[in-house]
């Protein structure tokens, strides 16, 4: 198995040592190892972490702020990078049903562009539906929510927003 990852799933490394990981069959891409570990329900080896500064007393909006900007930075990695501006989809809610059948909110963080390359010049998603490159979406959902976070195409979100 691939860095650890159950039968069926693959990871390709980019130039930037950064991965992208496929489910079995291809069927969800992930741009980080802690997405694709939490989605096939194990445990993830552990990663290198930066020490945090002390925060002191923060107000609710301030820690609130911040919680938004780790969401922001934890996104920005992969090849090609996550988007986390021009878009009207960026910070809208939305509504899906996950694999166990319940129903989550999330918020998209981040986008590919249909046009974005990674390193090696390949395009940033190619959709599985049309083999073509397309847009891709980062949604990121609640911490009582079965999953992290999941990326989307945007016919996947229509009809989806709140």
């Amino acid at each position: 198995s691939e860095m650890g990852l159950p039968d069926g799933w693959t990871a390709r490394a980019k130039a930037n040592s950064n991965y992208v990981i496929y489910s079995p069959g291809q069927k969800q891409r992930f741009t980080s190892k802690k997405a694709a570990f939490e989605h096939a329900g194990i445990d993830a080896p552990p990663a290198k972490k930066k020490a945090k500064k002390s925060g002191g007393n923060k107000t609710k909006k301030a820690k609130k702020e911040e919680e938004i900007v780790e969401e922001t930075v934890e996104i920005e990695e992969g090849d090609p990078p996550w988007r986390t501006e021009a878009h009207d989809f960026l910070q809208k809610k939305v509504k899906v049903t996950i694999d166990d059948g319940s129903e989550v909110i999330g918020t998209v963080l981040g986008w590919i562009a249909d046009s974005d390359v990674d390193t090696a010049g390949e395009p940033g998603f190619v959709s599985e539906s049309t083999g073509k490159p397309a847009c891709l979406f980062h949604v990121k959902f609640g911490g009582s929510s079965a999953i992290d976070s999941q990326d989307y195409e945007a016919y996947e979100l229509e009809g989806r927003w709140i």
